[in-house]
């Protein structure tokens, strides 16, 4: 029966560290449209344009863009270990499971909080919230490998102190 949980351990791990690297080169591929956003393409939509590339160039859009790249990362390193351990059959802490949650529930946080008016082009409300409540399921539905994992880990009862 462990060694059943001990494959679906690997399994959706080895499901998160490829997720993990898809979007550490999603990030990297969109981390030049993030630090230096193209002013050309929001003058052309007016005003409403303009509220947006300056909300996109704010510092702070930067700084989490170069944050999350690298925490990415972080997460990827640490699932990769996870990997090589699981295939040694050594036992996996639970904490890059449990930050990797964490941090994702900051992303979300931080998209409703700086997304909220990116919809101002259309003046429509209820689009708005419909794109905004879909990129926060899509961020979350890609977290089932995460919570598989810690579901799993606590199947096999690995304690956090053992190697």
């Amino acid at each position: 029966m462990n060694n059943n949980y001990n494959i679906k351990v690997k399994k959706w791990n080895f499901i998160a560290l490829i997720l993990c690297g898809i979007e550490i080169v999603l990030s990297i591929i969109d981390l030049p449209g993030s630090l230096n956003p193209d002013k050309t393409f929001y003058q052309k939509l007016g005003n409403d344009g303009m509220e947006i590339f300056n909300q996109l160039n704010s510092m702070s859009i930067k700084i989490f863009a170069v944050l999350n790249l690298l925490i990415v990362i972080a997460f990827f390193v640490l699932f990769f270990n996870a990997n090589k351990s699981l295939k040694s059959k050594k036992n996996i802490k639970k904490y890059p499971y449990f930050l990797n949650l964490v941090w994702t529930v900051i992303v979300v946080l931080f998209t409703i909080l700086t997304t909220s008016d990116l919809g101002s082009i259309t003046d429509d409300s209820s689009t708005k919230l419909g794109m905004l409540l879909f990129t926060v399921f899509f961020i979350l539905l890609l977290k089932i490998p995460i919570i598989m994992v810690l579901i799993n880990i606590f199947k096999l009862d690995i304690g956090e102190d053992n190697e």
